[in-house]
């Protein structure tokens, strides 16, 4: 079972280089997720009104290791640009960014593995 004060504290620190290298505007918009809101998101748009907004019924968010984020004004609530700098150092520090998916792009999703840490001596420059 990941130790989940470990992982906390960790993306804290992510999201503190994502500031350090000017992306100000970005929030947490949802992170766990159980297996009913889960079945909730997956109805939309197939069994009740709406956009379909997730692919799955078996979610990263359930186990704790996923979360979504969002871009604060003045920009647009999913701008691609700044969605694309913080999938970028994601990426570099070993965090999967529904970004870079092939089929169903998920720019505002990120994922961990139980067992990620930012890499030891890992220095964002800017």
């Amino acid at each position: 079972m990941p130790n989940y004060y470990q992982l906390r504290k960790q993306l804290v620190d992510y999201y503190s280089k994502c500031y350090k290298a000017g992306i100000k505007n970005i929030f947490i918009t949802e992170t766990y997720r159980p297996q009913e809101r889960q079945n909730y998101l997956y109805a939309q748009g197939r069994t009740r009104p709406g956009q379909i907004v997730t692919w799955t019924l078996d979610s990263n968010h359930k186990s704790r290791l996923a979360w979504d984020i969002a871009v604060g004004p003045p920009h647009s609530l999913y701008d691609v640009a700044t969605l694309t700098r913080v999938g970028a150092i994601a990426r570099k520090i070993g965090i999967t960014w529904g970004g870079d998916w092939v089929g169903s792009i998920d720019r505002p999703h990120f994922e961990i593995k139980a067992n990620w840490k930012i890499p030891v001596g890992y220095k964002l420059e800017g």
